[in-house]
């Protein structure tokens, strides 16, 4: 159950991304915004279980990179934290993708803006749940290209300032993130 919370907007984009032309603008905010919306349901419920009655979760799914003395698994936790704030993220997403039907609804690319805010919200359920500091990284990097896919999707509006400000925010982050984890390897050794 608990990882439908990631797995719904990742597989609505996906559908979304794949099908876009085929299922048309309706079709892409219906499928786009009910997984983010059922998304939300599910971690109020995950709310209730972890936060409440407080019974952290962890879930492996496979080990990703293994060494003498390093081991990285493709891991999430649901601790009272993370699903508190994986209610928060799913809340204000459901609200902005349902703003954004409205709101964007004359723009000629309306199944790829759709696709990118779904994918956005599990890269910010993936940083907010990750259970390492490589996953994490994952997490956060998706969301800084898909803030620079969600910012170019309607190319009349493309501006150099902008490329500037993402790739140097990307540059930069990659580096305090490559150093950081550079270091704690060099602590584990």
């Amino acid at each position: 159950m608990y990882l439908l919370l990631i797995l719904l907007p990742a597989l609505a984009s996906l559908i979304v991304g794949i099908l876009g032309r085929k299922i048309g603008k309706k079709g892409a905010q219906v499928i786009t915004t009910s997984s983010i919306m059922i998304s939300a349901i599910i971690a109020i419920i995950g709310l209730y279980e972890v936060g409440l009655k407080n019974s952290p979760i962890s879930i492996t799914i496979i080990k990703w990179l293994e060494s003498e003395s390093l081991i990285v698994n493709w891991g999430f936790i649901f601790d009272p934290l993370s699903i508190s704030m994986c209610v928060v993220i799913l809340s204000i997403s459901a609200l902005v993708h349902l703003y954004s039907i409205d709101y964007m609804s004359e723009d000629p690319h309306i199944q790829r803006f759709f696709s990118y805010l779904s994918l956005f919200t599990s890269f910010m359920l993936i940083l907010v749940t990750s259970d390492n500091y490589l996953l994490m990284f994952i997490g956060w990097e998706g969301i800084l290209k898909c803030l620079k896919w969600l910012d170019y999707s309607n190319l009349e509006y493309l501006s150099y300032e902008r490329y500037e400000f993402y790739s140097n925010l990307l540059k930069r982050d990659s580096y305090l993130s490559i150093t950081y984890f550079y270091y704690e390897m060099k602590l584990v050794s």
